[in-house]
């Protein structure tokens, strides 16, 4: 009898399923969808969408610096190799598929859940030159444990690993956010004022940051057409061995009345609030002191600040973008964020190797490279950075359907600068600044296919080669088809 009724309920749902699967698969592959989301359920309160977007990335360089994401990372120095040839790439790793859910709302707050995949999950560049590397440093030698591990070119771009972008549960009301998982920081008022490119972000400049962690935001109306944001957050630690959580912090106000023509590189483009927003984080470090008979470590506290803006220079009307042009800019200093800036390392290895002077006492200090370092006199640093960009979007008419973006920003180290010809000692590979400008055309083809390409110029600045400062050029087309 219970049989029957379940097969009796399956028979009554079944042409609704099928009308669902129908309707998604004529959105996915006809493109009768804008560049959002599709819903899958809409019952009884509960909302379940999908959405994402598949890339296809053509890229050619002038070096064999990179592989599709160029990050912070530095240019090889001219004279090398990898220098002095180029490289073709075709990758489909930035692609991204994501869920959200909305439950019932219960007392004016309405719970979510959020699910996003990309394919840029642990998968080592291909590499041909597996070494170990062996540095010599006070007080003594200490053999890296640095072997590359190698990949296959194939392995790496026709087999990508998916790779959770966000995941987390979230509880809003009208005022108030609360959220519970992996997503964007609140540092650097992410993703808001992440610039535009065709090369896969983030690029130098860039404040670029997700992770687990708990955050609140309340919104405080501030009249018919401006908002008052600001939110606290504790964050997953940068070191776990410091047993702190990072804080961030953040403040934003929105001018809706004043509206910016703005579109990422999937979203269909759309008029935005004017908006600035200040937002900083704290840390806390620990590493092995100078007495190398004590198992004690000191602590070393660091704290960074962003500025951000969203300024329409020519501003959108609410429901058209046509002839707009939007500057959006960032600046942030401090110090302990260089894993706030994906690719940089400075020229450091990672914490327990002692890089780049070999001297880490006892090799108790484990800690992500780019954000300290052990001088040659034993003492740990930690590195001073700035980063600023700008960042400015053209919208065409309407008609056309379409828009040009030209961006600059840098990345660089103080520190590096300052102490290279001192407590360093001049020690080979490290650069204290990336740098990048580009210009790229964007094209709608359909309200799901956009075309785009884009010419980009990095440069590195090295603290100790006679070519100190060697570039590379990056041509990129890219198709995008949303969902």
């Amino acid at each position: 009898m219970k049989e029957t009724v379940k097969r009796t309920a399956w028979a009554a749902e079944r042409p609704r399923v099928k009308s669902m699967v129908a309707s998604f698969a004529a959105a996915v592959l006809l493109g009768q969808t804008s560049l959002a989301e599709v819903t899958l359920v809409d019952k009884d309160d509960w909302k379940v969408n999908m959405y994402g977007f598949l890339e296809n990335d053509f890229i050619r360089d002038s070096t064999r610096s990179f592989t599709d994401l160029m990050g912070n990372g530095p240019v090889a120095l001219a004279g090398t190799v990898n220098g002095d040839n180029g490289r073709t790439q075709t990758s489909v790793r930035n692609s991204r598929l994501g869920f959200s859910a909305w439950a019932p709302a219960e007392n004016g707050w309405r719970p979510r859940g959020v699910l996003e995949l990309d394919f840029f999950g642990f998968n080592p560049g291909p590499s041909t030159n597996p070494i170990a590397v062996t540095e010599t440093g006070a007080p003594g030698t200490v053999t890296v444990n640095d072997t590359t591990v190698p990949n296959t070119e194939a392995a790496y771009y026709q087999n990508p690993v998916p790779r959770v972008r966000h995941a987390y549960a979230s509880l809003e009301s009208d005022n108030w956010k609360f959220l519970f998982g992996h997503t964007w920081s609140l540092f650097g008022w992410q993703p808001t004022y992440v610039p535009t490119s065709v090369s896969i972000v983030p690029l130098p400049g860039n404040v670029f940051q997700r992770t687990a962690q708990i955050l609140a935001i309340n919104t405080i109306k501030m009249g018919e057409s401006s908002n008052l944001q600001w939110g606290l957050s504790l964050e997953r630690p940068s070191q776990r061995d410091s047993q702190m959580p990072n804080v961030a912090y953040g403040i934003k106000y929105s001018l809706d009345s004043w509206k910016a023509g703005f579109a990422n590189f999937w979203q269909e483009e759309k008029a935005v609030p004017a908006s600035i927003a200040l937002s900083g984080n704290f840390k806390q470090f620990q590493a092995q002191g100078m007495d190398l008979t004590s198992q004690s470590q000191s602590k070393v506290n660091s704290a960074a600040y962003a500025v951000d803006l969203m300024l329409p220079l020519i501003p959108a009307s609410a429901d058209d973008t046509s002839n707009a042009l939007t500057l959006t800019a960032e600046y942030a200093a401090g110090t302990g964020f260089g894993d706030a800036l994906l690719g940089w390392t400075g020229g450091f290895k990672q914490l327990p190797s002692g890089a780049p002077t070999g001297f880490n006492p006892l090799g108790n200090t484990n800690l992500d490279a780019g954000q300290g370092y052990f001088d040659n006199n034993g003492n740990f640093s930690l590195l001073q950075l700035q980063t600023y960009l700008v960042n400015l979007q053209y919208h065409l008419p309407k008609s056309v359907g379409a828009f040009i973006v030209a961006g600059y920003g840098v990345t660089k180290s103080t520190t590096i600068d300052t102490t290279i010809s001192t407590t360093l000692n001049a020690v080979s590979g490290l650069y204290s600044s990336s740098t990048n400008y580009y210009v790229s055309y964007w094209q709608n083809i359909t309200k799901t296919l956009r075309l785009a390409v884009e010419w980009d110029h990095t440069k590195t600045q090295y603290a100790d080669a006679a070519n100190s400062s060697p570039s590379n050029d990056r041509v990129q087309f890219s198709t995008y088809i949303g969902i």
